[in-house]
């Protein structure tokens, strides 16, 4: 269980390392935060359940069209991005500010995926 937990803090540090990331979130897909590390001002169980939400409402919208999973749902606000992406049993958010380079957050999320899945499931 601590390797567990030692992998899985590799994967948050491997987001948080990108410039402009401010925060990681892990969380079921019903909703319950798993694990967080950054941006503490806000709640980050109220964060995870509508994380949970939107990828619940994205894979819905893409089922009308036919498109199959949905992979990263990207939102962009004003001063901020969320990317959240399919984890199998979980889900991740990656909160950043409009600076980040989305091409490497979108490597960062294809390169843990698969790796997040693995530790997670059977937890």
């Amino acid at each position: 269980m601590v390797k567990r937990i030692n992998e899985i803090d590799e994967i948050f540090t491997d987001f948080l390392e990108i410039s402009g990331v401010l925060a990681v979130l892990i969380t079921s897909l019903d909703g319950f935060l798993i694990g967080s590390k950054g941006f503490a001002r806000v709640d980050m169980e109220a964060v995870a359940s509508e994380s949970a939400l939107i990828l619940g409402a994205s894979s819905k919208l893409g089922d009308f069209f036919g498109f199959k999973e949905c992979r990263i749902c990207t939102l962009n606000f004003d001063v901020g991005q969320v990317f959240v992406a399919d984890a199998g049993e979980t889900a991740v958010s990656i909160i950043t500010d409009n600076n980040v380079n989305i091409a490497v957050i979108r490597a960062a999320l294809k390169r843990n995926i698969s790796s997040l899945h693995q530790l997670l499931s059977n937890v």
